[in-house]
């Protein structure tokens, strides 16, 4: 009886907990947590619940529109492309960054050139724990600016770094006189700290200023960006509350998604448990949950559908089965298309993904604009891909219920081996496509290890078949370091190690057009090849799960974390 009692109390209390005023501004919207973010500060938070607060409050160069998925300006006056020249005798790209006039801080004061060089040398500072994002920015080589002009800045990048041009416009600016009142890196350069050229009293300073840096202070209180939003409050286990800005510089522009800010109040409600956040929105207390299980998503979506609003947009990772092609039986054509026949996407997806899931057909956002909308997956046919095989001469000629040929006089069972992590996941894959295939003859042996060691045989060559689910890109993805034959190779990323010369042609006519109309004809023309050739089995993007409370609406987008609070409006 004791523990019954108990029980009731803790319920009551973690109830009490998720309520939020019945009378609250119709302008709140409340987003569910299931935890705290590690800390509120772009250089050195790691989760993706900060990640996503940081949005709202700090600003980039220039991002992706989450609904057009445009790369647009957003500190910056105009994004100018990068031009080939020389620095320090090295052939770079030079990139200048002319910022916007009327971009300001908290205070008043203008965003210079002197914050995005507070902000890279803050991450390029060893002391500070952002070891991560300096990685991200190895491509770095230097940068110039004059001291007349604080809008204007150029910076030398890697000839050989994918995206760094992107990647330079894209991190969170923090404003110098915040972070760094006292001035303890305002005379060191950063091109001396990407040369590792410092003196004994530099590195002090720099040591004094990552202990300060650290202080919790500035991850929990002190949070100021160029943002729409600011930090109101933190309630560490219960609530972070964002009120949005009066007179903020960026209203002027609020005809643009980047710009708009429509909620006067963001509240980030920190509800652990599952049910409990959905009993909080049936009580009109969150208006937002995300991260729902397939199978509660799929119950509510039936018995609630005039609540809520049901969001599931792609998440930007392909699942694909990476092939050898230079081995045996995978280097022909027509035993890649017979086994992309022996892959069934929609069982796939419903087993393995609880049915949120979208077929893939290319190394490309599933349905975005740089596919060919008249490409369909390959349907699961084992009749099919049986005569696709008996075509590039397989058959099983021993009746051993294994296909085989005769390759350099030599007799060759078509068996492969399937690399997995070991995760339920992968060995769900694992095994449906294991089952498949022997349907059509082909024995394949799952074989479980740690990816990291995976990664090393591939580089090599030494694999048949890998289970793989990187990141895709949102924006003009880049695809001569995956797919074209000059990137095979221990220092390459053609894993696949795949060579076609009409491939290599689209792609090289890709890196050098300019013309954004004759780019998506050539990312087209890339989706019918790669579609026609199977270098690799494509499997499929998942869908996020995301649940929104009526009158409340949020458009997807396949930006993460799939939706964008500042965009949120009342239908009423």
């Amino acid at each position: 009886m004791f523990y019954r009692i108990l029980l009731g109390i803790l319920v009551v209390f973690t109830m009490a907990s998720c309520q939020v005023d019945s009378d609250r501004n119709k302008s709140m919207l409340v987003i569910r947590f299931d935890g705290d973010p590690d800390r509120l500060n772009p250089v050195i938070s790691t989760n993706s619940s900060a990640s996503q607060i940081e949005n709202m409050i700090f600003q980039p160069l220039a991002e992706l529109d989450p609904l057009t998925l445009n790369f647009e300006p957003i500190l910056l006056d105009k994004i100018i492309p990068p031009i080939r020249d020389d620095f320090n005798g090295l052939p770079v790209e030079r990139i200048d960054l002319k910022l916007k006039d009327d971009a300001v801080w908290d205070n008043g004061s203008r965003v210079t050139h002197e914050d995005i060089l507070f902000t890279l040398k803050t991450i390029f500072n060893d002391e500070v724990d952002a070891a991560r994002k300096k990685t991200i920015f190895s491509f770095l080589k230097g940068e110039q600016h004059e001291a007349n002009d604080p809008s204007f800045i150029s910076f030398y990048l890697d000839t050989s770094a994918f995206n760094a041009d992107k990647i330079i416009m894209n991190f969170h600016i923090m404003p110098r006189y915040v972070y760094d009142s006292s001035g303890l890196m305002t005379d060191i350069s950063l091109n001396q700290l990407i040369d590792n050229n410092l003196s004994t009293d530099e590195q002090e300073k720099l040591k004094t200023f990552a202990d300060q840096f650290h202080d919790s202070k500035y991850s929990q209180t002190t949070v100021q960006g160029s943002g729409a939003y600011k930090l109101e409050n933190w309630n560490a286990g219960y609530e972070i509350q964002l009120t949005r800005k009066a007179d903020w510089w960026g209203e002027k522009y609020n005809d643009q998604n980047l710009f708009k800010a429509i909620p006067e109040q963001l509240i980030y409600k920190i509800i652990p448990d599952q049910q409990l956040a959905i009993t909080a929105m049936a009580n009109d207390n969150v208006d937002i949950i995300t991260g729902l299980s397939p199978e509660k998503f799929s119950v509510l979506k039936e018995t609630s559908a005039d609540d809520y609003e049901f969001l599931t947009p792609v998440v930007p990772r392909y699942f694909y089965i990476m092939l050898n092609n230079e081995y045996r039986g995978l280097d022909q054509k027509l035993v890649r298309q017979a086994l992309a026949h022996l892959v069934d996407q929609p069982k796939l997806i419903e087993v393995v993904m609880g049915g949120f899931g979208q077929a893939l057909t290319a190394p490309l956002l599933a349905g975005g604009k740089y596919t060919d909308p008249n490409i369909a997956p390959y349907p699961f046919d084992v009749s099919k891909a049986t005569k696709l095989l008996k075509d590039a001469g397989w058959s099983d000629s021993d009746d051993d219920g294994t296909v085989d040929m005769m390759i350099d006089d030599e007799h060759v069972e078509l068996e492969l081996r399937l690399h997995i992590t070991g995760s339920a996941l992968s060995r769900q894959i694992g095994l449906l496509l294991k089952n498949n295939f022997e349907q059509a003859g082909i024995d394949l042996e799952l074989v479980a290890q740690k990816f990291s060691q995976t990664l090393q045989e591939m580089r090599v060559g030494n694999f048949e078949m890998v289970a793989t689910a990187p990141s895709s890109s949102l924006h003009d993805p880049i695809l001569k370091p995956s797919w074209h034959s000059t990137s095979i190779g221990p220092d390459g990323g053609n894993y696949s190690r795949f060579s076609n010369e009409n491939i290599d042609r689209i792609l090289d006519e890709l890196e050098m057009e300019e013309n954004q109309a004759d780019r998506l004809t050539l990312y087209r023309e890339f989706h019918r090849a790669i579609h026609e050739e199977v270098p690799v089995l494509f499997l499929l993007m998942p869908t996020e799960r995301i649940l929104v409370n009526k009158p409340w609406h949020l458009d997807a987008s396949p930006r993460r974390p799939g939706y964008f609070e500042n965009l949120a409006y009342r239908k009423e």
